[in-house]
């Protein structure tokens, strides 16, 4: 799923999952030193649908495991998905079905919100 970023690009969109509900993905930070926390080098965001302009929630990161769906765990939500399909379950208690996309196909607006969130390392 991971696609190569334009040569000028600050980041690289590893994983992307989108639906009705909004989108959740995970971009890398490029251009970092070798040494810098994990942290600041990856982010997830989510970005709900319905909200212009759209607003990015930064997820923080607490764990992950991997079988044979991947699994993130975050402050706001668990996130299990595999190379077609997403499911984000919120502390709420909701959940959310989400379908894969490529990074060169994630909606424009959440594509700006990402560029500037990647200008911002933590």
């Amino acid at each position: 799923m991971t696609q190569s970023p334009p040569a000028s690009s600050a980041y690289e969109i590893l994983f992307a999952f989108t639906g009705k509900a909004g989108t959740v993905l995970e971009f890398k930070r490029l251009g970092l030193p070798a040494d810098a926390p994990r942290a600041c080098r990856y982010q997830w965001l989510w970005v709900g649908a319905g909200h212009r302009p759209w607003q990015a929630l930064p997820l923080q990161f607490v764990s992950m495991s991997q079988g044979l769906r991947q699994e993130r765990v975050f402050a706001e939500a668990t996130l299990r998905f595999d190379e077609r399909e997403a499911e984000l379950t919120l502390r709420a208690g909701a959940t959310l079905h989400l379908q894969a996309c490529l990074p060169d196909a994630v909606p424009p607006g959440v594509e700006a919100l990402v560029a500037r969130c990647a200008a911002l390392v933590a």
